[in-house]
């Protein structure tokens, strides 16, 4: 038992001084896991209470009950919880309309929740937001934010996340993408990062992050990084140049591994590639595996109005280490078949080298067909356009982190057999 959790007992029976009821006070304050310890510890005898009181009435005695000492100060200790409770939430409503970041760019659509409510609508650069939670629904989003001591957060992707800084900054990731370049963070307190499998303490440094429901991919490219997996508490350091991915079964390993050297062909496998790097329906054709194109309904800013897409797709495998950089030479093909020809867009979301976010690029093309509607499409990766003004001119030399392809407002059954990455030897 911890010196706060003896503490916290001490208290329960009524065996504090003032001045330590004072320091209790100051550190529910501060500790949520105290306070948790407390309100279980309160329940747990209010139920012990109430089953004692249970079997007396059974035993239907006609006694006059004098009240327990130690009952009434669990009672006691239940109004002192809810006082801290309360003071607890007024510090951080307090707190919670102060601006924490300024959106320095921004592509798509987004609303900003803030905790007390309050919808901002229409981000543009420069506006300036509290403590709140916003969410993308389309691979083309991304915002860029700063916090005041220039600490920079970029979200892209079909992402969701919150952040807040009351006393530290927190930022909890429920899916998508983020990199980060986190400036020096107060000792002691550091910059906190959450997905639905791992927190990461971030004091200063270099980061990029994946996340879903069942994996965290984390990479550094400066500093360390702590990382630890929630489903067992196993922790590790992953510094610069290196990797993990931490998933919701403990019986995977948690291991860090060195970035390897980058690679520049690629050949998707869609038997065995995770259901959750899969963008589409997996279906099976004679016997071999294939992606059937899904609908996805975005919201287009430029037409103020919602458009359907329909979509193929997929992420990098989770679990390479050695990033996909198109070279000058580079080609794409894809094997497939559609009911007609129709207008189709590849679209690229792209790294830096290291894994910071590059921004998004997309290339229209309409393939021919035969007539029982096979394609195959061949085409080089000059011609693709970039999505951000601040993105780089051309797409070479940069990572490839999710390849797709995609029609708009139309269904021609779209399926793909195989999409590849082809960089012949110069």
């Amino acid at each position: 038992m911890t010196d706060t959790e003896k503490l916290i007992m001490r208290y329960v029976d009524d065996a504090l001084s003032e001045e330590e009821v004072t320091e209790l006070n100051s550190l529910l304050k501060e500790d949520a896991e105290a306070r948790e310890f407390l309100y279980s510890i309160s329940e747990q005898s209010v139920m012990l209470a109430g089953m004692e009181r249970s079997e007396s009435l059974s035993k239907k005695e006609d006694i006059t009950e004098v009240p327990n000492p130690g009952k009434v100060k669990i009672i006691y200790a239940l109004a002192a919880l809810l006082a801290i409770a309360f003071t607890v939430l007024l510090f951080q409503n307090g707190n919670q309309n102060e601006m924490i970041v300024r959106v320095t760019s921004v592509t798509g659509s987004f609303k900003w929740i803030s905790e007390d409510g309050v919808i901002y609508e229409n981000l543009d650069v420069g506006t300036e937001l509290p403590s709140g939670s916003i969410e993308a629904t389309s691979d083309q989003s991304s915002i860029k934010l700063a916090f005041q001591d220039q600490t920079k957060v970029t979200l892209y992707g079909q992402f969701s996340a919150s952040l807040s800084e009351v006393r530290q900054k927190k930022l909890n990731l429920y899916k998508g993408f983020m990199s980060a370049d986190v400036n020096p963070q107060p000792k002691g307190k550091p910059f906190l990062i959450s997905t639905p499998t791992a927190q990461m303490e971030v004091l200063g440094t270099k980061l990029n992050i994946d996340s879903s429901a069942n994996n965290t991919f984390l990479s550094v490219s400066e500093g360390a990084v702590k990382l630890t997996r929630k489903v067992d508490a196993q922790d590790v350091k992953v510094k610069a140049n290196e990797a993990v991915v931490a998933s919701d079964q403990a019986s995977q390993d948690l291991v860090v591994k060195e970035i390897q050297k980058p690679i520049h062909n690629w050949q998707s496998d869609f038997t065995n590639t995770p259901t959750e790097s899969l963008i589409g329906q997996l279906i099976y054709i004679d016997g071999q595996a294939a992606v059937k194109s899904a609908p996805k309904q975005l919201f287009h800013k430029g037409k103020q109005r919602k458009a359907m897409i329909h979509r193929i797709g997929q992420k990098m495998q989770w679990r390479t280490t050695a990033p996909l950089i198109l070279k000058e030479n580079s080609k794409i093909i894809i094997k497939g078949r559609m009911d007609k020809p129709e207008r189709i867009d590849l679209f690229f979301l792209t790294k830096e080298p290291k894994g910071d976010f590059a921004g998004n690029f997309y290339k229209q093309i309409i393939p021919d067909i035969d007539e029982a509607g096979n394609f195959e499409i061949q085409t080089s990766i000059k011609g693709f356009n970039k999505l951000q003004p601040w993105s780089q001119k051309h797409i070479d030399g940069l990572q490839i982190y999710v390849f797709q392809m995609y029609t708009i407002e139309v269904d021609p059954n779209m399926i793909a057999y195989s999409m590849e990455i082809l960089t012949p030897e110069e």
